[in-house]
């Protein structure tokens, strides 16, 4: 994973603190008729991103580490975050504390409203959103999903239904070795079956090393499956990715499934892998290198 180190560092925590701390940002404000200037009630303390420079090195931080201790990162309208429009609905609309309808309501917002996407499809249904300063969980149904210029934004833990929307010429420039030239298999695996197309990708690089394993050679199959004496084969790498599609939409991401234990990766390796917390952990570290290969500018 590539490091933000030094003076870089220094000005994105900068950044991120001056969001994080600063009036009406991210923050719950306590009086919504003055959310920009009330006293806020913070979410995060002071001690808490202190303790974490001093626990990780300001010059070891990445960017996810900073995502993961600041509620939203980023800066609103920079062209990273694309705007999604709140839809018109007959009821008031909430950015909520929590991805659930019983918890805090932040703020009010009303259709025309533009949100930017921190993290999607939350239980299958929540979005978590930045609205002028804001951040919270707002019902995917109250959205206008539909904008093609929406940039993806990878988060781990993410749910694996949500759609890159990255072309097959984008997708090339995270593959390797013999995997090269399957960037439109990937891109039509996830417009056809919903699955994310970097989990696809990252679970085959894993599994085949960028397709050079035996099994990749000698059965086009990329993804490892089947099991010891019962591998799968299929007629070319192509075959592999729309089976490995289909599978993990029809089952592993399916609710109704008995192979279904969450939409993350660690629900999907509970049966795919056994739960092998090695296979987690380097599916999710390839998910992380294919986005930022995606994205060096972060």
């Amino acid at each position: 994973m590539r490091k933000a180190t030094g003076k870089a560092a220094m000005l994105l925590l900068t950044a991120a603190l001056l969001l994080l701390l600063g009036p009406g940002a991210a923050f719950a404000a306590e009086d919504t008729e003055n959310a920009g200037t009330a006293t806020a009630k913070q979410k995060i303390s002071r001690d808490f991103i202190e303790d974490l420079i001093f626990a990780n090195n300001i010059n070891a931080l990445s960017f996810t580490d900073l995502h993961t201790a600041l509620p939203c990162w980023g800066e609103q309208g920079t062209g990273f975050f694309a705007p999604y429009p709140v839809l018109d609905h007959k009821d008031t609309v909430y950015i909520y504390s929590e991805a659930r309808e019983d918890s805090f309501q932040i703020f009010p917002v009303k259709a025309g409203d533009e949100c930017y996407l921190l993290e999607a499809f939350i239980d299958g249904k929540w979005h978590r959103v930045q609205w002028n300063g804001i951040s919270g969980y707002i019902p995917s149904a109250h959205l206008d999903l539909s904008g093609s210029s929406a940039e993806y934004l990878y988060v781990q833990g993410q749910d694996m239904r949500t759609i890159t929307g990255y072309d097959g010429e984008r997708l090339e420039l995270c593959l390797e070795d013999a995997m090269v030239g399957m960037g439109e298999a990937f891109a039509r695996a996830e417009k056809k079956y919903g699955v994310n197309a970097l989990f696809l990708i990252s679970i085959c690089e894993f599994e085949s090393a960028n397709g050079t394993s035996s099994l990749a050679r000698n059965r086009n199959n990329l993804a490892g499956l089947g099991g010891s004496g019962n591998w799968a084969s299929f007629s070319s790498f192509e075959d592999c990715v729309d089976y490995l599609a289909n599978l993990l939409s029809s089952e592993y991401l399916n609710p109704e499934s008995s192979f279904f234990h969450g939409f993350t990766t660690s629900g999907v390796c509970q049966t795919y892998c056994g739960g092998s917390p090695h296979w987690i952990k380097c599916v999710d570290q390839y998910l992380q290198n294919n986005f930022e290969q995606l994205h060096p500018q972060l």
